[in-house]
């Protein structure tokens, strides 16, 4: 399941410019901007200087208000400059956990970020993007359904975003998720495609998008080429294939809870039983099936460059099988052949780890190996020591031990069905935690 710019230099100026990149505007703000264009023209006509003023000429016609420019259309880099500093690392420690996660300021003291990446404690810490800022916030509120929370800082922060009407989105229209996903926690810039769109009556709740988020994107913003907010980077959608679909909720998805939240400002209460938990999807929410191919390589022959990939990937080369799976079609054949390592595991592009325990898998040893040596809990304090990680929900732990157990043992089974929690995922347990 789903899944996620302080001012920046250069820009502030005007008071035009500083309303566009907080979000807020007004008919004052434009002519303040228009004035700003024209300002070496003298207010009221007077010189300056000691000199005296010469007799005033007769007032002509003031010349035509200039024509708006057009709305700004920023690539990814610009997004993230100008933007960058509104999107915050939240860090959430509580009920014996750390969860990290992404937030984004909507006004002067209040940012959003989902439920699940914050549910462990009232109090999580946000960092800045340069990571020379940290502050403490309180939640507001929150609400496990629709997944987001509201949160409050006392300093006034430089920057936020504006929202966009999910009715002016697009299919195919281009988005960029900014967040600190996993395992660095690094400020990361994302680039997604509109694919699709979740709605309820007409109305638009989430986004389908084709962006490579990750566990830490959580709660972060998908931008548009203007600088507004599209949705928030939740979670993940299992099509049915090996393709893991970002999920983002839309504004219109949100509102009334924010609005909600805001209202009642009542504060929160942690259950740590349920905290971390990621909520499942509206049960209304129907599956997402791929379209049709159109003019896309979909298969073996299509296209040389995924021929390559396709190739390495049945040789071993774990890191091929990966990119072939994050470049290939939706749906397509590629897809399948990289998500699943060359036929041999479905791990949805995390081939590398799974396959070559390149994440720092314990080395077990070979005695163990063997069908029927190791067997289940008991048999390997290695692999026992994986196994109780994983009954304490360390999803990678669940994944490292399904990855180095012996074929068909309990340990297999257990980490594969991230600790008879799920249907057997095959070393992509961390995935469908998502925390994104």
């Amino acid at each position: 399941m789903l899944l996620v710019v302080g001012l920046a230099v250069g820009v502030a100026a005007s008071a035009g410019v500083v309303a566009a990149l907080t979000g807020s505007s007004s008919e004052d703000d434009a002519e303040t901007a228009a004035e700003a264009e024209v300002d070496e023209v003298p207010l009221g006509g007077e010189p300056s200087g000691s000199e005296e003023p010469e007799a005033k000429p007769e007032l002509e016609p003031s010349p035509e208000a200039p024509t708006p420019e057009p709305a700004a259309d920023y690539d990814a880099q610009e997004l993230a400059e100008r933007f960058g500093d509104a999107v915050w690392q939240v860090e959430a420690e509580g009920c014996d956990a750390v969860f990290t996660g992404t937030a984004f300021a909507v006004s002067e003291t209040q940012l959003v970020t989902n439920w699940h990446v914050t549910s462990v404690t009232a109090t999580p810490t946000l960092r800045s993007r340069d990571g020379q800022q940290q502050m403490d916030a309180t939640v507001v509120g929150w609400s496990v359904d629709p997944d987001v929370a509201l949160l409050e800082v006392d300093a006034p922060l430089d920057l936020y975003l504006d929202w966009m009407d999910a009715d002016e989105l697009a299919f195919g229209q281009s988005l960029v998720a900014l967040g600190y996903p996993a395992p660095d926690g690094e400020f990361t810039v994302t680039p997604a495609t509109i694919m699709s769109f979740q709605t309820d009556g007409g109305r638009r709740e989430a986004i389908r998008a084709d962006g490579l988020l990750d566990k830490g994107n959580s709660g972060g913003p998908a931008l548009t080429s203007s600088g507004q907010v599209a949705g928030v980077a939740t979670e993940m959608e299992f099509t049915g294939g090996f393709q893991l679909i970002p999920l983002i909720y839309t504004h219109d998805h949100l509102r009334d809870e924010l609005a909600s939240i805001e209202d009642d400002a009542a504060g929160v209460e942690v259950d740590c039983a349920q905290a971390g938990l990621l909520p499942e999807l509206p049960e209304d929410w129907e599956a997402w099936t791929p379209p049709e191919p159109e003019d896309q390589p979909w298969g073996y022959g299509d296209d040389a460059e995924l021929d390559a990939l396709w190739d390495a990937c049945a040789e071993g080369d774990w890191v091929a099988c990966d990119d072939l799976y994050w470049r290939s079609a939706v749906g397509s054949e590629y897809e399948a052949f990289g998500g699943s390592c060359g036929e041999q595991a479905a791990a949805y592009g995390i081939c590398e780890w799974v396959m070559d325990d390149a994440y720092g898998a314990p080395d077990v040893p070979p005695s163990t190996q063997p069908a029927g040596q190791a067997h289940t809990y008991g048999d390997d304090s290695e692999l026992d020591a994986l196994w109780d990680a994983c009954a304490d929900a360390d999803w990678a732990a669940c994944d490292q031990l399904w990855a180095v157990s012996p074929f068909d043992s309990e340990y297999e089974q257990f980490g594969a069905t991230c600790g008879q929690r799920d249907e057997p995922s095959y070393g992509a347990c961390w995935r469908r935690d998502q925390g994104s």
